[in-house]
């Protein structure tokens, strides 16, 4: 079993030197032994920036030669989210792993290029929904298992994030589905989303409505133009049991109710041994955002060690999908539409 990961990363942008940063942590794990990016200035201040943090520079490669590569253990892409899928398809092709940040794709089309060509490949896909690693969604997945919420009836997620002039517009759907969608999906266990009924508001809003295939419903909301309170909803209903994050961290079983800190000294006791070990490592080491963390940790782990990571292919391309489908509910006037 191999002990250490050689990466490729394709796209040093923001999102790829935020990904530099953060595995300085993981540096006696996985190491970056080349870079690839369009602009040649991206790989001079990447190289800089491992060089800073201790660590050696790296080769700079195209993403053919990055395929090519014996030495190279996996790519890790970064780039426009329009190109995860072509990239994704060639790392593949090659016989390598790839790691996507989110969505995998963005259109159908490429969600069925990029699943045929992982099927073929002995590559593995890992899409990386940091979301799915925040503490709080982990012990709600602990709070599921145990039965302390009883029978889920119904789950929201959202992004929620002002953004100004930055902000998504103009498209006719939930163009950044993931953040909320993922923990939503895995908070439903075995139960699979069955349709979807989508409708933008003013001003680039968007909101969907899913149920699943056991009957359980899903509120799903994009918005990055309201002047709001950042907000990822993570919130589920159960038939002895509430538990919502946004905006008030808040827990009901029967009739105590827990809110603020106690709310999240409530969940947190519910987290897996797994990821509480990742939390305090990655605590201890003073990382900037635990749920990069232990989701980096994971990342390295699943592929050192040839286990499962905790997003499969399927789960990568349905998310993704609501992408294109909530934009042909929202064109056909809230037309319900298979998610299957």
């Amino acid at each position: 079993m191999k002990t250490h990961l050689n990466i490729g990363i394709v796209g040093l942008g923001k999102r790829g030197t935020a990904t530099l940063q953060r595995y300085r942590h993981l540096s006696s794990q996985a190491c970056f032994m080349a870079l690839c990016d369009t602009y040649a200035h991206q790989c001079q201040e990447a190289n800089k920036l491992l060089l800073e943090s201790g660590r050696k520079d790296a080769q700079i490669l195209t993403l053919d030669e990055m395929c090519q590569s014996k030495e190279i253990d996996f790519v890790y892409v970064c780039t426009n989210w329009e190109s995860h899928a072509e990239i994704a398809i060639k790392v593949l092709e090659a016989g390598k792993s790839v790691a996507l940040e989110i969505p995998a794709a963005t259109n159908l089309p490429d969600c069925k290029r990029l699943r045929e060509a992982a099927e073929k490949s002995k590559g593995r896909v890992l899409m990386l929904e940091n979301c799915c690693f925040d503490p709080f969604h982990l012990g709600m997945m602990g709070m599921v298992k145990a039965g302390v919420l009883g029978e889920i009836s119904h789950l929201e997620g959202a992004y929620i994030h002002y953004l100004g002039d930055q902000a998504a517009t103009g498209f006719s759907g939930n163009p950044y589905p993931t953040h909320g969608i993922g923990p939503v999906c895995q908070l439903l266990g075995d139960d699979r989303l069955e349709s979807i009924c989508s409708i933008n508001g003013g001003n680039s809003l968007n909101h969907s409505l899913l149920k699943t295939r056991d009957g359980k419903s899903v509120l799903l909301q994009f918005d990055e133009t309201t002047p709001r309170p950042y907000s990822r909803m993570q919130t589920l209903c159960g038939t002895k049991g509430f538990v919502q994050k946004y905006p008030l961290p808040t827990v009901q079983v029967g009739t105590a109710v827990y809110a603020g800190d106690k709310a999240l000294d409530y969940v947190s006791q519910y987290i897996d041994s797994k990821y509480q070990s990742l939390i305090d490592e990655g605590s201890a080491k003073g990382v900037e955002n635990i749920m990069n963390y232990i989701m980096d940790r994971r990342v390295v782990d699943s592929l050192l060690q040839g286990t499962p990571f905790e997003i499969s292919l399927d789960d990568a391309l349905t998310w993704s999908s609501i992408i294109a489908l909530s934009a042909q509910s929202v064109q056909n006037e809230g037309e319900w539409i298979s998610v299957e």
